[in-house]
């Protein structure tokens, strides 16, 4: 194996580090912490530097195309704040390629997400049902976000790592 593979295998260890802090964050608090973000960004500058990545133009667009629509999640009120950028940073990895991908895991995530918040507390769907939209701590999405990420890492380092010897 050669050093650039593992570098970029310690890369991806603290991609996947961040994102287990910020699903960490999101349960505990739910809020995901700006720091989290921003460490991403910079990851994925080290990412692209080593030239394993999508490639600059493909990850670009899909940043600025999963901010465009997780903005619009944002402001209906779907996602918060830290959900639309923690998706928009992590797609900065995944580029056009490999966003549908990530898209659906984040939606079967967030489904599996959503059904476990409800399973441990029953009573909860109703006021979650009346209160959607105004603001109420719902399902914590960064943990879908996280683990779809974390999935998409796994296939982005799988595929793009030659065999151990």
């Amino acid at each position: 194996m050669q050093f650039s593979d593992i570098l970029r295998l310690l890369l991806a260890t603290a991609v996947a580090a961040i994102l287990i802090i910020a699903a960490i964050s999101d349960i505990r608090t739910r809020r995901i912490p700006n720091w989290t973000v921003v460490s991403l960004l910079a990851l994925f500058v080290l990412w692209t530097a080593l030239g394993r990545g999508a490639g600059l133009g493909p990850a670009l667009a899909a940043g600025g195309l999963s901010l465009a629509v997780t903005f619009g999640f944002y402001v209906f009120g779907i996602w918060g704040a830290g959900d639309a950028k923690l998706f928009s940073a992590f797609a900065l990895f995944a580029g056009l390629a490999d966003l549908p991908f990530f898209g659906v895991a984040t939606l079967l995530a967030g489904g599996a997400v959503a059904l476990a918040t409800l399973a441990a507390n029953p009573t909860r769907a109703a006021v979650m049902w009346q209160m959607r939209g105004k603001g109420a701590a719902g399902v914590p999405y960064g943990v879908a976000i996280s683990l779809a990420g974390l999935a998409t890492l796994g296939f982005l380092v799988l595929r793009r790592t030659p065999p151990f010897p």
